[in-house]
């Protein structure tokens, strides 16, 4: 029966991986594509019609706001064989 489970196993694991793979070059030939249509595009109008990449990209890099509500779950100390998970604060020792 272990075998089977493995076969079965295995089989699920090479349609995901032939599934993701057929889907990454359809994505790949669009792509390839649109570029070959926005060089003829490019060539025949004698100019560039879309704007650069980086004037859309701020360049200035900004520091995350501190406190801004993120958290980690944390085991709550319960008695012996009782656990439950809560949220705690990552920076509520801080704020005491």
């Amino acid at each position: 029966m272990s075998e089977t489970n493995d076969i079965l196993a295995l089989g699920n694991v090479c349609w995901c991986l032939t599934s993701a793979l057929r889907d990454a070059a359809e994505t790949i030939q669009a792509m390839k594509n649109e570029h070959s249509q926005y060089e003829i595009e490019r060539v025949l109008s004698g100019g560039d019609s879309r704007v650069p990449l980086n004037q859309l990209v701020k360049l200035d890099i900004k520091k995350p706001t501190e406190g801004c509500g993120f958290g980690i779950l944390i085991p709550e100390e319960k008695e012996e064989a009782e656990y439950s998970i809560c949220f705690k604060n990552p920076l509520e020792h801080l704020q005491q």
